[in-house]
């Protein structure tokens, strides 16, 4: 049985590392309208070069960092048959040990078929859910 403590320590990694890829993606964003407002020319050939290599790398890191990671969903699905299989559903077990989860790990657990009752996720009414 996984305790409370180390519980939400690791839901709260799991939901802080899925939401760094929005940082990533915003990042390449930010960087590519500095180099389209820049001073060099739009007919620039490196300039030109240099924005198709940013926009593909906005593409690459839209799939692989925002949209939920395979290998992050499989985690938190372990995370969450750890609790169920001591017989306690997972929405108990979070009641009990007044935990409140992130968000994006409200969204994930759904997501691989563990729905999070509203009242187990923490700042409720900044969070968009996707169930």
């Amino acid at each position: 049985m996984i305790d409370k403590d180390s519980y939400k320590i690791i839901s709260d990694a799991l939901a802080d590392i899925q939401d760094r890829g929005q940082d990533i993606v915003d990042s390449l964003v930010d960087m590519n309208q500095d180099l389209s407002n820049s001073n060099v020319s739009d007919n620039d050939a490196t300039k030109v070069q240099l924005e198709g290599y940013t926009e593909s790398a906005i593409g690459v890191a839209n799939r692989k960092h925002v949209k939920f990671s395979p290998e992050i969903l499989d985690t938190v699905k372990k995370l969450q048959l750890l609790v169920e299989d001591n017989d306690q559903p997972i929405n108990n077990f979070l009641n009990t040990n007044n935990i409140l989860v992130k968000c994006t790990f409200a969204n994930m657990s759904f997501f691989v078929g563990f729905p999070i009752n509203i009242s187990n996720i923490e700042d409720v009414e900044y969070c968009e859910l996707i169930g």
